[in-house]
């Protein structure tokens, strides 16, 4: 009698698929693990950078405006002030034409720092609160703390009718950002530096 033999895979056979199965597989949830974790970092680094334009942009913005008298006295809004070793700077204009005047027309950015992390704040107020020193209730958050710390931001006079703009950001894991703007204010204001 034949004995039939039974055609197929071995267990040896099967087990060694099975292991180049499992390596491949181990080897595409790395990939992919990969790949979400740079995926965050990246969308981290986005934000980061973003918070930083739109800061800087509108204090660029705001600065170019300082001067403006509209109907006004010259003399009220003719000034930037750097103060707190170049950590804040104040500054007026008039509202525009057209545009209702509320009263806060003396304004200001400055760096605040606590428990090691820092942010850039934004001053809007009546003439009488008008200092780097203003009541924490007066000043606003331009950044956010939870998205990145400022780690510097300074303001210089350059020249006799520009201001330097100098902002660093960073947050844990990100390399920092660091955004850098000269503005000269159209209505031509006179800038003083006063230390602390």
């Amino acid at each position: 009698m034949r004995v039939k033999r039974q055609g197929g895979l071995t267990l040896i056979e099967l087990m060694v698929a099975l292991a180049i199965g499992l390596v491949l597989l181990l080897a595409a949830t790395e990939l992919l693990v990969q790949l979400t974790g740079q995926q965050g970092r990246d969308r981290r680094a986005a934000a980061l950078r973003a918070m930083g334009d739109a800061a800087m942009s509108t204090m660029a913005m705001d600065l170019r405006r300082a001067g403006y008298a509209g109907g006004g006295n010259a003399a009220d809004f003719g000034q930037i002030r750097i103060g707190d070793d170049g950590h804040c700077v104040l500054f007026a204009y008039a509202a525009p034409p057209g545009e209702a005047d509320d009263g806060r027309l003396w304004r200001g950015f400055r760096l605040k720092t606590e428990n090691g992390t820092g942010r850039v704040q934004s001053l809007a107020v009546p003439r009488d609160s008008w200092r780097c020193d203003a009541p924490a209730a007066d000043w606003q958050d331009l950044t956010l703390p939870s998205a990145g710390s400022v780690d510097a931001l300074t303001f210089h006079r350059v020249g006799e009718r520009g201001v330097d703009i100098r902002l660093l950001i960073r947050a844990d894991g990100l390399p920092a950002a660091q955004f850098e703007a000269t503005v000269s204010p159209r209505n031509r204001p006179a800038i003083t530096e006063e230390s602390r």
